[in-house]
């Protein structure tokens, strides 16, 4: 917090890193690393937003609110990736790196939520 991180990225998928490798490092990192910033989330989320409050005020002040569209004026798209509800069929029928992709993220996201229940 003291640097001003509040991200972090993980670039697991360049070079030879097996897929099993990747899962187990993330999990590693969910289950030892994550709960101590959890426990400190709150404040870390206050102690920015006073941070930032002059900024954004400044920048809301120089926004142009844009009219309202009327409902068939906004466009709607289909959406693509991770973000679509795959069923497991759908699953198997991805090109292998993208299989395990989607399974990437469904892990990581079976890992946070049991680590937020604290099991």
């Amino acid at each position: 917090m003291d640097a001003g991180v509040d991200q972090t990225i993980f670039i697991q998928q360049g070079g030879k890193n097996r897929h099993d490798h990747i899962c187990e490092s993330l999990e590693l990192f969910a289950v030892k690393v994550m709960p101590e910033f959890a426990e400190r989330e709150a404040e870390r989320e206050r102690a920015k937003r006073e941070e930032l409050a002059p900024y954004v005020e400044a920048a809301m002040a120089r926004k142009q609110v844009m009219a309202a569209l009327a409902e068939g004026d906004i466009p709607v798209h289909e959406a693509y990736g991770n973000t679509v509800a795959l069923t497991d069929e759908d699953i198997q029928k991805l090109p292998e790196g993208n299989r395990l992709r989607v399974l990437t993220f469904r892990r990581i996201r079976e890992i946070a939520e049991r680590a937020a229940k604290g099991k």
